[in-house]
């Protein structure tokens, strides 16, 4: 979101940031505690156990995350508040078993989820909230942030694949070999880069610094397996690159 402000020029509102931030912990915590599926035992087996031990803990968190989206509601845009609403949708389908059947199930639905939830929360989200069109601009960061969290995501589940293949989970992850996912991950980035380069609406400080962390985020999916949690860290570190972008905007 404020990766969105800088490249959009428009002042970030305090209180879509709050519900952005309560939002995405409570459907994550809630699809990593009360919604695991059989694949956590697996490949989170001590955030699992941890999170089993915690109930207290885990629901005041849920009551605390649920309350800060309550809280900053009236001052949000109907609008807003409308596309909100479909992305708790988006959420709730994603990890809610439906007569056993989960959307995360689906091999190649849960990237596409994935990425369309991140990309419409981080970009329109804030273009509606600031009362602005959806003009080409809009779309192309919209396309850009997709493709960036798509990569994201074949990356990450790389980590899993271990844990996924012993609960017979299908994913990207479990059926394509890693060097071959390492690859398209590294080309969905370029793809966004050269969507940055033919913009020409950045300014060139942002630009600059976009393409820097599209090309570090490129590198890593192309690299060796590190171990584990570094792994997984580096990956949300680098996803989360529109902040240092909003920084130097800053300036």
């Amino acid at each position: 979101m404020l990766g969105t402000s800088a490249w959009l020029a428009f002042p970030p509102r305090a209180p879509l940031l709050l519900a952005g931030a309560g939002g995405a912990y409570l459907v994550y915590l809630l699809e990593r505690s009360v919604l695991a599926g059989p694949e956590d035992a697996f490949a989170h087996p001590k955030r699992l156990a941890w999170l089993r031990r915690h109930p207290g803990r885990v629901a005041t968190q849920l009551v605390g995350a649920a309350g800060l989206c309550g809280v900053t509601l009236p001052w949000l845009r109907l609008e807003t508040l409308w596309v909100g609403a479909l992305l708790a949708l988006i959420g709730l389908l994603y990890a809610v078993p439906f007569r056993g059947f989960r959307l995360k199930a689906v091999w190649w639905l849960k990237p596409l989820l994935i990425a369309l939830a991140w990309s419409v929360g981080g970009v329109v989200l804030s273009v509606v909230e600031a009362g602005l069109p959806l003009t080409a601009p809009v779309a192309l960061l919209l396309s850009y942030r997709a493709l960036l969290v798509l990569a994201n995501v074949l990356l990450t589940d790389l980590a899993d694949v271990a844990g996924d293949r012993r609960a017979r989970l299908s994913t990207l992850a479990t059926r394509i070999p890693a060097p071959l996912l390492r690859k398209a991950a590294a080309g969905l980035v370029l793809c966004g880069g050269l969507l940055l380069l033919g913009s020409g609406h950045l300014p060139p400080s942002l630009l600059v610094v976009e393409l820097l962390g599209a090309l570090c985020l490129a590198g890593f999916a192309l690299r060796g397996e590190a171990d584990r949690a570094t792994f997984s860290l580096t990956a949300d570190l680098l996803i989360g690159w529109p902040l240092l972008v909003w920084l130097v905007s800053l300036g």
